[in-house]
């Protein structure tokens, strides 16, 4: 899930010695480059 991807980044900067949204900040695009329709 999306969630699972963001926790493991956070956790991944953590590891490393890094605070997020201090030494790191992420950026998402969240702009779908094809619409998804139905499911």
């Amino acid at each position: 899930s999306k969630k699972e991807a963001l926790d493991a980044i956070a956790e991944a900067v953590a590891n490393a010695g890094y605070t997020l949204g201090t030494d790191v900040t992420l950026a998402l695009d969240c702009a779908a480059s094809e619409p998804h329709m139905n499911g």
